[in-house]
Protein backbone atom coordinates (compact mmCIF):
# COMPACT_ATOMS: atom_id res chain seq x y z
CA UNK A 1 0.00 0.00 0.00
CA UNK A 2 1.54 3.27 -1.17
CA UNK A 3 1.50 6.04 1.41
CA UNK A 4 -0.07 9.41 0.81
CA UNK A 5 2.14 12.36 1.77
CA UNK A 6 0.03 15.26 3.04
CA UNK A 7 1.51 18.75 2.59
CA UNK A 8 4.53 17.03 0.94
CA UNK A 9 5.65 16.00 4.45
CA UNK A 10 3.09 14.08 6.53
CA UNK A 11 2.65 10.35 5.75
CA UNK A 12 -0.65 8.48 5.91
CA UNK A 13 -1.75 5.03 4.77
CA UNK A 14 -4.91 5.18 2.62
CA UNK A 15 -6.62 2.48 4.65
CA UNK A 16 -10.24 1.78 5.56
CA UNK A 17 -11.48 0.30 8.83
CA UNK A 18 -11.94 -3.25 7.53
CA UNK A 19 -8.41 -3.31 6.09
CA UNK A 20 -6.94 -1.91 9.29
CA UNK A 21 -8.57 -4.57 11.46
CA UNK A 22 -7.41 -7.34 9.13
CA UNK A 23 -3.88 -5.97 9.03
CA UNK A 24 -3.62 -5.73 12.84
CA UNK A 25 -4.62 -9.39 13.21
CA UNK A 26 -2.10 -10.40 10.52
CA UNK A 27 0.67 -8.52 12.33
CA UNK A 28 -0.18 -10.25 15.61
CA UNK A 29 -0.21 -13.68 13.97
CA UNK A 30 3.27 -13.26 12.49
CA UNK A 31 4.43 -11.84 15.84
CA UNK A 32 5.81 -8.70 14.22
CA UNK A 33 7.02 -6.03 16.60
CA UNK A 34 5.55 -2.83 15.23
CA UNK A 35 3.63 0.37 15.91
CA UNK A 36 0.14 1.16 14.63
CA UNK A 37 -0.35 4.89 15.08
CA UNK A 38 -2.84 7.54 14.04
CA UNK A 39 -3.01 11.29 13.58
CA UNK A 40 -5.76 13.88 13.50
CA UNK A 41 -5.31 17.64 12.98
CA UNK A 42 -3.53 17.88 16.34
CA UNK A 43 -1.22 15.05 15.34
CA UNK A 44 -0.40 16.67 12.00
CA UNK A 45 0.47 19.99 13.67
CA UNK A 46 2.61 18.13 16.21
CA UNK A 47 4.31 16.24 13.36
CA UNK A 48 5.17 19.48 11.53
CA UNK A 49 6.51 21.16 14.67
CA UNK A 50 8.16 18.26 16.52
CA UNK A 51 10.98 16.37 14.80
CA UNK A 52 11.10 13.58 17.39
CA UNK A 53 7.40 12.85 17.03
CA UNK A 54 7.73 12.99 13.24
CA UNK A 55 10.51 10.39 13.25
CA UNK A 56 8.41 8.05 15.40
CA UNK A 57 5.37 8.41 13.15
CA UNK A 58 7.45 7.68 10.04
CA UNK A 59 8.71 4.45 11.61
CA UNK A 60 5.20 3.10 12.27
CA UNK A 61 3.95 0.04 10.40
CA UNK A 62 0.58 1.70 9.84
CA UNK A 63 -0.36 5.39 10.03
CA UNK A 64 -4.08 6.07 9.71
CA UNK A 65 -6.22 9.19 10.03
CA UNK A 66 -8.19 9.35 13.28
CA UNK A 67 -9.74 12.72 12.40
CA UNK A 68 -11.63 14.38 9.57
CA UNK A 69 -9.04 17.18 9.25
CA UNK A 70 -6.39 15.15 7.38
CA UNK A 71 -9.08 13.39 5.30
CA UNK A 72 -10.67 16.64 4.14
CA UNK A 73 -7.27 18.24 3.50
CA UNK A 74 -6.20 15.22 1.43
CA UNK A 75 -9.28 15.57 -0.77
CA UNK A 76 -7.93 18.90 -1.97
CA UNK A 77 -4.90 17.09 -3.39
CA UNK A 78 -4.38 14.50 -6.13
CA UNK A 79 -4.38 11.55 -3.73
CA UNK A 80 -7.03 11.44 -1.02
CA UNK A 81 -7.52 9.35 2.10
CA UNK A 82 -10.56 7.06 1.68
CA UNK A 83 -12.04 7.63 5.13
CA UNK A 84 -11.52 8.62 8.72
CA UNK A 85 -10.86 5.60 10.95
CA UNK A 86 -11.69 6.80 14.44
CA UNK A 87 -10.33 4.62 17.26
CA UNK A 88 -13.52 5.01 19.26
CA UNK A 89 -15.55 3.72 16.30
CA UNK A 90 -13.55 0.55 15.72
CA UNK A 91 -12.27 -0.42 19.19
CA UNK A 92 -15.24 -2.77 19.76
CA UNK A 93 -14.57 -4.43 16.40
CA UNK A 94 -10.91 -4.85 17.31
CA UNK A 95 -11.70 -6.32 20.73
CA UNK A 96 -14.16 -8.72 19.09
CA UNK A 97 -11.45 -9.97 16.72
CA UNK A 98 -8.97 -10.30 19.58
CA UNK A 99 -11.62 -12.25 21.48
CA UNK A 100 -12.19 -14.62 18.55
CA UNK A 101 -8.51 -15.53 18.58
CA UNK A 102 -8.00 -15.52 22.35
CA UNK A 103 -5.13 -13.05 22.08
CA UNK A 104 -3.18 -11.62 25.01
CA UNK A 105 -3.84 -7.92 25.65
CA UNK A 106 -1.95 -5.42 27.81
CA UNK A 107 -3.58 -2.11 28.78
CA UNK A 108 -1.41 0.94 29.46
CA UNK A 109 -2.68 4.43 30.16
CA UNK A 110 -5.03 6.80 32.01
CA UNK A 111 -5.50 6.84 35.77
CA UNK A 112 -5.28 3.65 37.83
CA UNK A 113 -9.03 3.43 38.45
CA UNK A 114 -9.78 4.05 34.77
CA UNK A 115 -7.49 1.34 33.39
CA UNK A 116 -8.75 -1.11 36.05
CA UNK A 117 -12.35 -0.37 35.13
CA UNK A 118 -11.46 -0.74 31.45
CA UNK A 119 -10.09 -4.19 32.19
CA UNK A 120 -13.28 -5.16 34.04
CA UNK A 121 -15.52 -3.97 31.19
CA UNK A 122 -13.47 -5.82 28.55
CA UNK A 123 -13.45 -9.02 30.60
CA UNK A 124 -17.23 -8.84 31.01
CA UNK A 125 -17.87 -8.56 27.29
CA UNK A 126 -14.94 -10.45 25.76
CA UNK A 127 -14.28 -13.51 27.88
CA UNK A 128 -11.75 -15.21 25.61
CA UNK A 129 -9.33 -12.27 25.60
CA UNK A 130 -6.53 -12.77 28.10
CA UNK A 131 -5.77 -9.43 29.71
CA UNK A 132 -2.22 -10.27 30.67
CA UNK A 133 -1.55 -7.01 32.49
CA UNK A 134 -2.41 -3.36 32.96
CA UNK A 135 -0.74 -0.22 34.26
CA UNK A 136 -1.83 3.39 34.62
CA UNK A 137 -0.18 6.04 32.47
CA UNK A 138 0.83 8.50 35.19
CA UNK A 139 4.24 7.15 36.14
CA UNK A 140 7.51 9.04 36.50
CA UNK A 141 10.54 8.63 34.28
CA UNK A 142 12.38 6.62 36.94
CA UNK A 143 9.43 4.17 37.06
CA UNK A 144 9.46 3.60 33.31
CA UNK A 145 11.78 0.60 33.45
CA UNK A 146 9.41 -1.12 35.91
CA UNK A 147 6.51 -0.61 33.51
CA UNK A 148 8.55 -2.00 30.61
CA UNK A 149 9.54 -4.98 32.74
CA UNK A 150 5.89 -5.64 33.57
CA UNK A 151 5.02 -5.62 29.86
CA UNK A 152 7.92 -7.97 29.06
CA UNK A 153 6.82 -10.48 31.69
CA UNK A 154 3.22 -10.38 30.44
CA UNK A 155 4.08 -11.70 26.92
CA UNK A 156 1.35 -9.64 25.21
CA UNK A 157 0.22 -10.04 21.60
CA UNK A 158 -0.96 -6.43 21.50
CA UNK A 159 -0.48 -3.42 23.79
CA UNK A 160 -3.02 -0.59 23.78
CA UNK A 161 -1.25 2.59 24.89
CA UNK A 162 -3.63 5.36 25.96
CA UNK A 163 -1.43 8.17 27.26
CA UNK A 164 -2.20 10.92 24.74
CA UNK A 165 -0.17 12.40 21.89
CA UNK A 166 2.83 12.59 21.88
CA UNK A 167 3.52 10.95 25.28
CA UNK A 168 2.29 7.51 24.21
CA UNK A 169 4.48 7.57 21.10
CA UNK A 170 7.49 8.72 23.14
CA UNK A 171 7.04 5.87 25.61
CA UNK A 172 6.94 3.24 22.87
CA UNK A 173 9.90 4.68 20.94
CA UNK A 174 12.09 5.39 23.99
CA UNK A 175 11.74 1.79 25.16
CA UNK A 176 11.58 0.08 21.78
CA UNK A 177 14.69 -2.06 22.20
CA UNK A 178 13.50 -3.35 25.59
CA UNK A 179 9.85 -3.98 24.75
CA UNK A 180 8.79 -7.50 23.67
CA UNK A 181 7.50 -8.44 20.23
CA UNK A 182 3.92 -7.21 20.01
CA UNK A 183 1.72 -4.74 18.17
CA UNK A 184 1.77 -1.36 19.95
CA UNK A 185 -1.23 0.87 19.29
CA UNK A 186 -1.56 4.49 20.38
CA UNK A 187 -5.23 5.00 21.26
CA UNK A 188 -5.43 8.29 23.18
CA UNK A 189 -8.36 8.51 25.60
CA UNK A 190 -10.33 5.48 24.41
CA UNK A 191 -10.11 3.76 27.82
CA UNK A 192 -12.44 6.42 29.23
CA UNK A 193 -15.15 5.38 26.76
CA UNK A 194 -14.64 1.63 27.27
CA UNK A 195 -14.86 2.19 31.03
CA UNK A 196 -18.04 4.23 30.61
CA UNK A 197 -16.51 7.32 32.24
CA UNK A 198 -17.03 9.58 29.22
CA UNK A 199 -19.79 9.81 26.64
CA UNK A 200 -19.16 9.95 22.92
CA UNK A 201 -20.91 12.43 20.67
CA UNK A 202 -24.24 11.41 19.10
CA UNK A 203 -23.95 9.68 15.71
CA UNK A 204 -25.29 12.69 13.82
CA UNK A 205 -22.52 14.90 15.23
CA UNK A 206 -19.90 12.33 14.25
CA UNK A 207 -21.40 12.09 10.76
CA UNK A 208 -21.08 15.87 10.33
CA UNK A 209 -17.52 16.01 11.75
CA UNK A 210 -18.71 17.79 14.90
CA UNK A 211 -17.45 15.38 17.56
CA UNK A 212 -14.74 17.91 18.44
CA UNK A 213 -17.46 20.43 19.38
CA UNK A 214 -19.15 17.89 21.65
CA UNK A 215 -15.85 17.13 23.38
CA UNK A 216 -15.08 20.84 23.72
CA UNK A 217 -18.35 21.36 25.62
CA UNK A 218 -17.45 18.39 27.86
CA UNK A 219 -13.92 19.56 28.70
CA UNK A 220 -13.51 23.24 27.74
CA UNK A 221 -10.54 23.97 30.02
CA UNK A 222 -8.51 21.03 28.72
CA UNK A 223 -9.46 21.13 25.06
CA UNK A 224 -10.01 24.78 24.11
CA UNK A 225 -6.41 25.21 22.95
CA UNK A 226 -6.43 22.01 20.90
CA UNK A 227 -9.69 22.83 19.17
CA UNK A 228 -9.10 26.53 18.56
CA UNK A 229 -5.39 27.31 18.31
CA UNK A 230 -4.41 23.91 16.90
CA UNK A 231 -7.24 23.84 14.36
CA UNK A 232 -6.32 27.35 13.22
CA UNK A 233 -2.71 26.24 12.83
CA UNK A 234 -3.85 23.22 10.82
CA UNK A 235 -5.91 25.44 8.52
CA UNK A 236 -2.94 27.80 8.12
CA UNK A 237 -0.79 24.85 6.99
CA UNK A 238 -3.41 23.99 4.36
CA UNK A 239 -3.53 27.59 3.09
CA UNK A 240 0.27 27.90 3.08
CA UNK A 241 0.67 24.64 1.17
CA UNK A 242 -1.78 25.61 -1.56
CA UNK A 243 -0.41 29.15 -1.87
CA UNK A 244 3.10 27.74 -2.29
CA UNK A 245 1.80 25.28 -4.85
CA UNK A 246 -0.09 28.02 -6.70
CA UNK A 247 2.88 30.38 -6.95
CA UNK A 248 5.39 27.65 -7.72
CA UNK A 249 3.32 26.26 -10.62
CA UNK A 250 4.14 29.12 -13.06
CA UNK A 251 7.84 28.73 -12.25
CA UNK A 252 7.65 25.00 -12.95
CA UNK A 253 5.92 25.70 -16.28
CA UNK A 254 8.62 28.18 -17.33
CA UNK A 255 11.41 25.77 -16.43
CA UNK A 256 9.75 23.05 -18.48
Amino acid sequence: MKRIILFDKVPFDPIIKKQLLTKIIELILVKKKCMVLNMNAFGVVTFLKNNKYARIIKSAEIIYSDGWGPVLASRLTKESLPERVNVGDFIDNLLEKLDNRGFRLFLLGCEKKTVMRTQVEIMKKYQRITICGHHHGFFRKKQESDVVDQIRKAFPDIVLVGMGVPIQEYFIANNWDLLPNAVYMGIGGVFYYIAGLKTRAPNWMRDYSLEWLFRLFQEPERLWKRYTVINLLFISFIIKYFLNDLFSSPLKSKNN
